[in-house]
């Protein structure tokens, strides 16, 4: 029973010998036969050397800020599209019912005057 000679959980090195340093290291080196640590299980030193069943759990989570909540405005509604193709579908709503208009206004079976008469 000792303390690990560099003072270090694990963590990959290139120049170390296999490759690990720390309590990694000695147990991936065979210099020791297990490892009493609160040391995060991560999957890099879970590859290499194997767990119990964790005896404490951290509660680790990541905070962010919460969104401060606005009213929704008049016009929110349009939020979902840019303004670009708000201005494409106006344009193409006028162009639309201008063809449209001429087409009904040239067309021999529109704009006909009708006779309530029956004639």
């Amino acid at each position: 029973l000792r303390i690990v000679k560099d003072g270090q959980y694990g963590s990959e090195n290139p120049d170390v010998k296999g490759g690990w340093d720390g309590m990694v290291g000695e147990l991936v080196r065979k210099e020791a036969d297990f490892a009493i640590a609160p040391m995060t299980i991560t999957s890099e030193r879970e590859r290499v050397i194997d767990f119990t069943k964790p005896f404490m759990s951290l509660g680790i989570s990541i905070m962010i800020k919460r969104p401060v909540k606005q009213k929704p405005s008049v016009f929110s509604f349009l939020n979902p599209l840019s303004k670009e193709i708000w201005v494409c579908v106006l344009f193409s709503y006028v162009g639309v019912s201008i063809v449209l208009y001429i087409v009904s206004r040239f067309s021999p079976f529109e704009w006909r005057l009708v006779n309530y008469n029956g004639n």
